[in-house]
């Protein structure tokens, strides 16, 4: 089987840069811009406004020292969920379907004052396998192994986390727009009760002709993002499976 890379396509670094800017212009101004948006969890694709989710708010964590390497928040490596959230002090979902295995990474950013953003790269394995280090010089946060695609998932899926922390932050809002190939697919309400949209890519990857898929909702405050190669049923599962 043709060992496949995992999030490392042209097209979705592009894509993954132009969330990363939007998403700082949001962090910069959380605490000089006033006024309530209709929906502190307000998405939208290229320009499109979707079906709300439930209310993020603010949900107060434990600060974490990191140096703030543009003036404004900084980034740590991480590998360990569970231990994450031992040092932030609070509890967030998670999925059974996650199992244990040694090939999670990703990255909590903060500025300790108004937010944290935690991304978990290969989350979910699903039937993923062939897991291999890549070389220290093509390691980044987010990839750092290759593995060969399964029949149910092309790609392991990912999880971002988003946290409202101070006051400010929750009165300016937290929304998001998805910027590039993306666009509505459904909304649905889970078995736990959440709110949750689903999103499309509306390309395939090089490696085959599923599209990556999205699936986003808000629990207790706080917004959760899963994404990877897989079928939108597959993506309700795991969903359903967040506790």
């Amino acid at each position: 089987m043709k060992c496949f890379r995992h999030q490392t396509d042209r097209k979705d670094k592009i894509i993954l840069g132009m969330i990363i800017a939007v998403l700082m212009i949001l962090f910069g101004a959380a605490t000089v811009c006033g006024g309530r948006s209709r929906d502190g969890s307000q998405l939208s694709v290229n320009g499109n406004t979707l079906p709300e989710l439930d209310p993020m708010y603010r949900v107060p964590f434990q600060k974490i020292r990191i140096h703030a390497e543009d003036g404004v928040s900084g980034s740590e490596e991480i590998s360990d969920y569970k231990a994450l959230q031992s040092r932030l002090g609070i509890s967030l979902l998670n999925s059974e379907l996650a199992g244990d295995h040694p090939y999670l990474c990703g990255t909590i950013r903060t500025d300790n004052e108004n937010f944290a953003i935690i991304r978990l790269s290969n989350y979910i394995l699903g039937d993923t396998s062939g897991y291999h280090p890549l070389p220290e010089s093509q390691c980044s946060e987010y990839e750092r192994y290759t593995c060969k695609s399964g029949k149910e998932y092309v790609s392991p899926v990912s999880m971002e986390v988003s946290i409202i922390y101070s006051k400010e932050q929750e009165e300016t809002g937290f929304a998001k727009e998805y910027l590039g190939m993306y666009e509505y697919y459904d909304a649905y309400v889970s078995e736990q009760g959440y709110r949750v949209i689903l999103l499309e890519e509306t390309a395939g990857s090089p490696q085959s002709n599923v599209t990556k898929k999205k699936a986003v909702f808000v629990a207790d405050g706080i917004r959760y993002e899963l994404s990877g190669r897989t079928s939108f049923e597959n993506m309700r599962t795991i969903v359903n499976s967040m506790y």
